[in-house]
């Protein structure tokens, strides 16, 4: 999984993730139809992180321990229906978190209200999240080789 949390990606690394993608797509597409598997190397990074995985379990447990729904919810159900673990419900009219977290912060880059917060680790979250149609709008023409 990336990081999704501290600090964001720049600009021009969006753009080119943006414009590579549906050579990427078509790609993954084609060796699935082929029935190929793409087996990848891991890089000493990712071997040295993997060793790490029990401390992610543990420390995703407190993360999910840390959310908070503010004033602006409208309990319209979004995070529930897009938390990969489900660990997101209503219980007694307020949304409540379990400790099933995958730190994939969907729930909080998603919200449509933005109220869902971090209060044990604000620091984590990136400022404006991950909003797919921002960039878009930002640099979609130049995607396509047009200037805006």
């Amino acid at each position: 999984m990336p990081l999704n949390c501290f600090s964001g990606m720049k600009e021009q690394e969006i753009k080119e993730i943006l414009r590579n993608l549906p050579n990427k797509i078509d790609d993954i597409v084609d060796n699935l139809l082929k029935e190929k598997r793409k087996v990848l190397k891991p890089t000493l990074k990712g071997l040295i992180l993997s060793k790490f995985s029990i401390f992610e379990k543990i420390f995703s447990k407190l993360f999910a321990k840390g959310y908070k729904v503010n004033d602006n919810c409208n309990l319209c159900g979004f995070c529930i229906k897009n938390c990969p673990t489900n660990n997101i419900s209503i219980k007694n009219g307020k949304v409540h978190f379990g400790f099933n977290c995958a730190l994939c912060l969907k729930c909080i880059y998603g919200c449509p209200q933005g109220a869902i917060i971090q209060r044990m680790f604000p620091f984590m979250i990136i400022k404006d999240g991950y909003k797919l149609e921002n960039y878009l709008n930002k640099f979609g023409g130049d995607l396509n080789g047009k200037e805006d």
